[in-house]
């Protein structure tokens, strides 16, 4: 157990990284031709906070929770949002989410499920880490 609870961790910390990158890469704006970005306020909203999360995920603990509780929340209200854009009839290739990184709907989707996936599994594994080291203190005490 205390081996899948390390690669868990290590996936937490991956998805953390994932999370910075994904916030890095917002930063690159690429000029437009149709005058302003309409997603440009929501990816620079979601800037600090993905920042934030991710940099919570680096670390165990009640801020990894945190961080993956809201990572898998960003990701659930991004799929949501996507969609009915996407429902709508507007095209959400460009935008921004990722950066240059251009993805049609489904890449969306695909990226949205992976990182909620990852979210779950980090919150999981640390409830585990916690409950084998309760466990190991009651043991040896």
């Amino acid at each position: 157990m205390k081996v899948w609870l390390k690669r868990s961790s290590r996936i937490a910390r991956g998805t953390g990284v994932v999370f910075i990158l994904v916030a890095l890469a917002k930063l690159d704006k690429q000029p437009t031709l149709c005058g302003p970005d309409p997603w440009e306020p929501i990816n620079m909203a979601l800037f600090p906070v993905e920042i934030g999360l991710g940099w919570a995920m680096l670390h165990p603990g009640r801020g990894r929770r945190i961080g993956a509780l809201l990572g898998a929340s960003i990701a659930v209200g991004g799929a949501l949002i996507l969609s009915v854009v996407h429902f709508s009839g507007v095209s959400v290739r460009g935008c921004g989410c990722f950066g240059p990184i251009e993805l049609p709907y489904s890449g969306h989707m695909i990226v949205c499920a992976v990182l909620f996936a990852a979210c779950v599994l980090a919150i999981w594994s640390e409830h585990e880490r916690l409950r084998v080291e309760t466990l190991d203190a009651r043991v040896f005490e």
